[in-house]
Order: structure tokens, then C-alpha cells, then sequence
């Protein structure tokens, strides 16, 4: 995905006046360095990845500052009370997705939201071992501390299996 694709496909969830996000699994920062321009230049972004092509994410004036750290992000990491959690192409990564998001929300302040990308499929396949349809998020986030999820956008999958979906939700 191009950066200006990128720019287009997670703006619908980026709230004014949020300055303090996490992104999970940021890998070579395509989404972070999106992110990072539209939150603008007195944000930061927690860019957190266990591939050292994170340590690589540009930072550049005029944007939110990166701070990449190589880190597990299904693993405990520290983290403090955050505007936002951006998790693109990553929680099909994890199985057991309720435990892991009631983790993770406990870093998001009151009304804090994640954003969420993933392919909208129920099928797995080696790029996707665990995957999550919108439908599914919609259930999985009743079973957590995040309401009303909303998918603010859609687009075909690049790799030709359907397509990719941008979703909303808010800590409860």
C-alpha cells in the first residue's frame, strides 16, 4: 500500500485532539508514518514491532515523533495511558484475541479508540493464521472493554483474497 492509500484508508479514524498512540506490529511503519502525519507534529506514536525494521521507521519534521522500540508487542510491554492503539495487519497474528485486547485496552484513556486493519476473512492461510472478519470484531469487542466498533473503510486486498477492512472501536 502506498503511503497517500495509506494516508486515505486510516484518516475516517483519526480523532482531533488526540496525541499519544501505540502503533502494534508497526513492521516497516507503512501505517505508522501515515498515522504520524495526521495526528501532526505534537504527537507520538509508541512504534512497536519484534522486527528490526522497525528501529528503521523514518521520522521527519512536521510529523508526530516516532519512537520505535523492537519489542513483542503479545508480550507485557510498558506503555503509558494512551489517546490511541493503531494495530494494522497484526491481531491475526494472535490467537487468543480476547485476552490480548483486554490487555491492550487497559493502555487506552476513557473514550480512547483502536483502529483497526485487517483482511475480512475467515479462512486462514500462512500470512493470516488467525484471521478476523469485521463481523467477528463486532463480537470480539462486546466480549471486551471496547464499544461501539464501526468499519470506516473498505478496499480490495492487494493479494487479490478479498478485501481489507478499517474499523473503529472505543474503550467502554
Amino acid at each position: 500500500m502506498t503511503h497517500s492509500e495509506a494516508l486515505d484508508f486510516i484518516r475516517p479514524g483519526i480523532i482531533s485532539g488526540s496525541f499519544t498512540w501505540a502503533d502494534l506490529g508497526a513492521g516497516s511503519g507503512v501505517f505508522t508514518l501515515a498515522l504520524a502525519e495526521l495526528l501532526g507534529p505534537d504527537a507520538y506514536i509508541y512504534a512497536i514491532d519484534q522486527s528490526k525494521k522497525v528501529l528503521e521507521i523514518p521520522s521527519k519534521p512536521g510529523i508526530a515523533a516516532i519512537l520505535p522500540q523492537q519489542a513483542d508487542f503479545t508480550r507485557t510491554i510498558e506503555l503509558p495511558l494512551l489517546d490511541g492503539i493503531l494495530m494494522a495487519n497484526a491481531l491475526h497474528y494472535v490467537l487468543k484475541k480476547e485476552p490480548f485486547l483486554n490487555r491492550i485496552v487497559k493502555h487506552l484513556k476513557p473514550q480512547g479508540h483502536l483502529l483497526l486493519i485487517e483482511y475480512d476473512r475467515s479462512i486462514p492461510n500462512p500470512w493470516v493464521p488467525y484471521p478476523l472478519t469485521f463481523s467477528g470484531f463486532e463480537k470480539l469487542c462486546a466480549k471486551t472493554n471496547l464499544i461501539n466498533p464501526k468499519e470506516i473503510n473498505r478496499r480490495p486486498s492487494r493479494y487479490g483474497q478479498g478485501e481489507m477492512y478499517a474499523a473503529l472501536a472505543t474503550r467502554g
